[in-house]
């Protein structure tokens, strides 16, 4: 790597040094993490148990990974009737279709920390995080949305004014299109300060500001030849991101349920737009062998 693309200044006794173009970085990373990722099924939990010697289960046959995520067989809900009109397609091998995955409703058991859905169904337990995994349901429905035209907006009575850099504020302006589309109306307003008239309706009025913030970082790093579809998916990421309910948030059962329903219906929801995995699985084999019931 060249020497100056490093930026070594950030700590005063060189503890650490930063990418000086990170947000770049980041989304090659990124990109390749989702390409790789965004087809696969939900990753598994490996148990074993504290008195088992190593290499006890090496012969032991596997549960082979389940395409798609929150897979498995129709569980007797017992709050919601089974609504069996979602249904999807697989190909022949395991690979998934366009259109929702041939998915199974699950029934939300409660939080763990605030933080992760626990949710089960006749094939084992999920474990959901629920900021990814409505990111993920809010990213698709934003651009689904975009195919019909602009998202609400909702103009704020007092104009929010943001001090930036100036490459923030130039990387703001050149895409004002896009952000119009996605509700947000900005300006320059001096040299170092944007002026925000209005927001899109989706985001509440205490994230607006990080949101842009955060999408100033984001469209810094693309480059300004970039196609429109491209900056239109890193905000669409970027709002879905600061809009998503947020850890330690505790939910109630029917929007536990809501969230999985919706994330049910959506394509590719085994990771959120910045590549992050939804749910982790521990399979009912799994936990029949834990259990020394297999």
């Amino acid at each position: 790597m060249a020497p100056d693309a490093l930026d070594v200044n950030v700590h005063p006794t060189k503890a650490e040094v930063r990418f000086r173009e990170q947000s770049l970085v980041h989304e090659v990373v990124r990109r390749a993490f989702i390409e790789a990722l965004g087809r696969s099924g939900a990753p598994q939990l490996q148990l074993a148990p504290e008195h088992a010697a190593a290499g006890a289960w090496t012969d032991a046959p596997r549960a082979a990974p389940i395409p798609g995520i929150l897979a498995g067989g129709v569980y007797p809900n017992r709050w919601t009737p089974f609504d069996s009109r979602r249904e999807g397609t697989l190909a022949q091998g395991g690979a998934v279709v366009a259109g929702p995955i041939d998915i199974k409703p699950m029934i939300p058991l409660g939080q763990f920390r605030d933080t992760f859905i626990i949710a089960v169904d006749d094939e084992g337990i999920a474990i959901i995080d629920q900021h990814v995994a409505h990111e993920r349901v809010l990213f698709e429905r934003v651009m689904e949305r975009l195919t019909t035209g602009a998202l609400e907006s909702q103009r704020l009575l007092v104009p929010l004014v943001l001090d930036v850099a100036p490459s923030a504020q130039q990387a703001l302006a050149a895409r004002a299109g896009e952000l119009a589309r996605f509700g947000f109306e900005v300006a320059p307003f001096g040299e170092l300060t944007i002026r925000v008239d209005a927001v899109p309706a989706l985001l509440d009025a205490q994230d607006c500001a990080r949101a842009l913030l955060a999408l100033a970082e984001d469209l810094e790093g693309l480059d300004r030849g970039a196609q429109v579809q491209d900056a239109l998916q890193r905000i669409a990421a970027t709002t879905a991101c600061h809009a998503a309910v947020k850890a330690n948030y505790p939910l109630t059962y029917e929007k536990m349920a809501h969230i999985l329903a919706e994330l049910r219906a959506t394509a590719y929801s085994t990771v959120c737009p910045h590549g992050r995995p939804v749910m982790l699985r521990l399979t009912r084999r799994e936990i029949e062998k834990n259990f020394d019931r297999i």
